[in-house]
């Protein structure tokens, strides 16, 4: 666009430009496998994909995104988390645990320069399940699903250093090892467990 000899307008230019790039993003956002939406400092959303807006539905049944609206963000279990990056300016990350889907989340929320958030969020059930998984290999014996010697030594260690009273009992199986080799280890195995089912109930 020519405005006089020595100025051509830039501006028609310029937002064909930017509109090209905010479709592209949107593009990205909508293809991401992380749902996604940003706020103002109003908490309302600016933008949501449709990832994002399953999601936040089975969050919270009761949500309904409509642009220019303050949405139920505030009553989700993820507002005290992004209300503390809202104040504190700052990247955060955080795993958030859903009790009515019942699930876990890891939320990633980023400031904006002009005020609100970007904010994803994804399923880590998985992985909270493994977590599960290798810390009971680690703490509980496979068999009787009673603490094993590393789980007894860290409770003990922490109730000493706390000061806190305890009791502790240790049991020995006299013959034991007759059984094992009289009868294999499998009726072996049985009397452990139901052993362990007897001091569960007491």
């Amino acid at each position: 666009l020519t405005l006089s000899s020595n100025r051509v307008g830039a501006i028609i230019i310029y937002s064909a430009y930017k509109q090209e790039v905010v479709s592209e993003m949107k593009n990205i956002l909508e293809s991401m496998t992380d749902a996604f939406f940003s706020v103002d400092k109003s908490w309302n959303i600016t933008y949501i994909n449709e990832y994002g807006k399953t999601l936040l539905s089975q969050v919270l049944p009761s949500f309904n995104y409509k642009s220019s609206e303050s949405p139920s963000l505030l009553e989700t279990e993820f507002f005290p988390f992004l209300q503390q990056v809202m104040l504190e300016q700052e990247t955060r990350q955080q795993e958030i645990f859903i009790p009515s889907m019942p699930t876990w989340f890891e939320v990633k929320a980023y400031p904006i320069a002009e005020g609100g958030l970007s904010v994803f969020f994804f399923f880590i059930a998985e992985r909270k399940n493994i977590e599960k998984d290798l810390r009971n290999l680690a703490y509980f014996d496979f068999l009787t699903h009673l603490p094993n010697r590393r789980m007894t030594y860290d409770l003990l260690q922490r109730k000493i250093k706390n000061g806190e009273p305890f009791s502790f009992f240790y049991i020995d199986l006299d013959g034991f090892k007759l059984i094992n080799d009289m009868y294999g280890h499998t009726r072996g195995d049985a009397i452990l467990v139901e052993m362990a089912n007897f001091f569960n109930q007491t």
